[in-house]
This record gives structure tokens, C-alpha cells and sequence, in this order.
């Protein structure tokens, strides 16, 4: 396996898992600071609502060259510094998710987030005690992905809403066997010695995006439910 960011950042006595999960919350912590920031600002007149649409139009832009600069850039061939990418993203997030706040009551909120740490922790709990290679379940869980993306697209077309729920519901079980997956290969690498913070924060991002999306996805259920399947 690649191991990026070679050049950056020092080893440590650290558990490699407590360092990419600790590198994974403080992705978290910008993210929810961020997003409650923004929404204060808006939802008490201290921003326009002009000036928080350029706002999402800059922070939209600036997720997707961060996540481009992240992944493929040349940092993850050891050159520059990960965590400019890495906060860039988690921070831009944080605006563009402060529009929950104006879609959904605060306690929705707060308790899709806390179902979500739980059902995270236990899939990544798994991955990490797990004697069994979950290489093949990594695997099928990364093509499925694709085969509802692409579903997902056709559905644009089509318009169809329960079509739009199956996707929805297929895609998180998806994830939440990538978060398994993707813990279990943290442990793999973490056989082979110690990584660096880069590497750390390279493998936080993937956990990162894979806890938002299950967030996200258990707030839509969660409001669904509590709306009688309206939203």
C-alpha cells in the first residue's frame, strides 16, 4: 500500500486509531463549530442573507478543490502540509452544513447526531476487533457505492421518490460497512509500525466523510419519521 505524507509530520508513541480518530473528531469539532457559528450569525441578522448566499457558493467551491487538493494533490506524494486541505475542508463543511439549521428543530438535530456516534462506534468497533479480513466486504461495499450513484443519477431523470428512499437507505447501509472496513484496514496498516499525523489525517478524512454522510442520512430518516414521511 501507498503510505502518503511520508515526509510530513513525525512518528509517535500513540495508538495509530487514536490518532486517526482524534484527527477524525477535531475534523468533527471544526465542522459543528462552524456550522453553529454560521447559523447564529444568520438566524440573528448578523449576516444578509446576500451575503450568506455568496457565503455557500464559497464554501460549496472551496469543498470540492479541497477534497480534489486532498486526495490528489501532490501532498499525498509527501509534498506540503495535509492539514490545509484537511481543515479547509472540515470548515467549509461546517457552513454549508449551518442550512440544517434552518431545515430542522435543534433536538432532530442533536439526536441524529447522537444515533449516528453510536451506529458509527459499533461498525467501527467491529472493524477494529474483527479477527476476519474484511477485504471482500471493503470490496463489494465500494462497488455498491458506485452501482447507487449511478442509480441515483438515473433517478434525476425518473423523479421517483421511493426510488429516492431505497437509494437513501441503500447508500447508508453501504457506508456504514465502509466505516467498518475502513477502521479494520487502519488496523492492517497500523500492524505494519506506526504512520505519521499525514497519514493519520489522509485515513480521519475517509472517517470523516464517512460519519457525515451517515449524520446525514439518519437526520432525513429521523425528520421523516417524526413528520410522517412529509420531508
Amino acid at each position: 500500500m501507498e503510505r502518503p505524507y511520508q515526509t510530513y509530520a513525525t512518528s509517535s508513541t500513540t495508538s495509530p486509531l487514536v490518532k486517526v480518530f482524534t484527527w477524525m473528531a477535531v475534523a468533527l469539532a471544526v465542522t459543528a463549530a462552524l456550522a453553529f457559528a454560521v447559523f447564529f450569525a444568520i438566524a440573528n441578522g448578523l449576516i444578509s442573507p446576500a451575503t450568506y448566499s455568496g457565503l455557500m457558493i464559497a464554501s460549496v467551491i472551496t469543498l470540492v478543490i479541497s477534497y480534489i487538493w486532498f486526495l490528489f494533490g501532490g501532498i499525498r506524494r509527501g509534498v506540503g502540509n495535509p492539514s490545509v486541505p484537511f481543515f479547509l475542508y472540515a470548515g467549509s463543511m461546517g457552513v454549508v452544513l449551518s442550512t440544517l439549521g434552518l431545515m430542522y428543530d435543534v433536538q432532530t438535530i442533536f439526536v441524529a447526531f447522537g444515533i449516528s456516534a453510536f451506529v458509527f462506534g459499533a461498525f467501527a468497533a467491529y472493524g477494529a476487533t474483527t479477527k476476519t479480513s474484511l477485504l471482500g466486504l471493503g470490496q463489494f461495499a465500494f462497488v455498491a457505492m458506485l452501482g447507487l450513484i449511478m442509480l441515483s443519477l438515473i433517478n434525476l431523470l425518473i423523479g421517483s421518490v421511493q426510488m429516492d428512499w431505497i437509494i437513501s437507505f441503500g447508500v447508508f447501509g453501504v457506508v456504514l460497512l465502509i466505516v467498518a472496513y475502513q477502521v479494520w484496514f487502519v488496523k492492517q496498516i497500523a500492524a505494519a509500525g506506526d504512520i505519521t499525523n499525514g497519514e493519520a489525517m489522509y485515513l480521519a478524512f475517509s472517517l470523516y466523510i464517512s460519519f457525515i454522510n451517515i449524520f446525514l442520512r439518519i437526520l432525513r430518516f429521523l425528520a421523516a419519521s417524526r413528520s410522517g414521511g412529509r420531508r
